[in-house]
């Protein structure tokens, strides 16, 4: 079952070390910026690692190609719109992931790290833009790419170290961790920011069922 926090999150690697709140229903009402959204004020730490609600599941991963299944999975809840921010330690599976959210998109080409060329396009039932923020440094690097361009595409926006580029992005997000364990292992913790996410957990827990993946939270 999918949990709440609410308080001070900054990030998803911050569900390990704090304690969870009480489970509540999914349903539970957010409160109303006139625009969908559900952001609590950021005290002045930029956009991106202010306030906000949210709800998290954790998973874990056997192999890269079990991590590529789980990517699939979250692939069929998917939005035009939606963003996915991708956190991780070097050779976590960022990558692995992203392959596994194209394959569920329905892209047959290969998925490759964009570290270089920054932005990838790829053509699937949603147009799935596929970026890597790892040579970036805040928004006003971030500020050549064209972000708001692609946001406004009807696709999904997936971005390896977007923690990087925080404050050029969205607060309202998916938010994927993925942590080294045993070999292939991979501890991974899938957050939904605002209501515009969290509203999808449900479906998204059912997808993940059906996929043979159990809450680990």
């Amino acid at each position: 079952m999918s949990s709440w926090l609410q308080g001070d999150y900054r990030g998803a690697d911050n569900i390990l070390n704090s304690a969870w709140a009480e489970r509540e229903p999914i349903s539970r009402p957010l409160p109303d910026t006139g625009r969908g959204a559900a952001p609590l004020p950021s005290q002045g730490r930029g956009r991106g690692l202010g306030l906000l609600f949210a709800m998290a599941i954790r998973v874990n991963t056997h192999s890269e190609e079990h991590t590529r299944q789980l990517g699939e999975a979250l692939a069929q809840v998917l939005q035009p719109g939606d963003i996915i921010w991708l956190r991780g330690e070097l050779g976590a599976g960022k990558t692995t992931l992203a392959q596994g959210i194209a394959r569920g998109l329905g892209v047959t080409e290969p998925v490759l790290s964009p570290t270089f060329t920054l932005i990838r396009e790829h053509r699937g039932r949603l147009p799935f833009f596929h970026a890597d923020a790892y040579r970036l440094e805040g928004a006003e690097q971030a500020a050549d790419l064209g972000l708001q361009e692609y946001f406004q595409r009807g696709g999904v926006f997936a971005v390896e170290w977007a923690e990087h580029i925080a404050e050029a992005l969205p607060e309202e997000r998916w938010e994927v961790l993925l942590e080294g364990g045993m070999d292939e292992e991979r501890r991974i913790t899938i957050s939904a920011f605002g209501e515009r996410y969290t509203q999808r957990l449900k479906v998204l827990e059912e997808a993940l069922a059906s996929a043979g993946f159990r809450d680990n939270g």
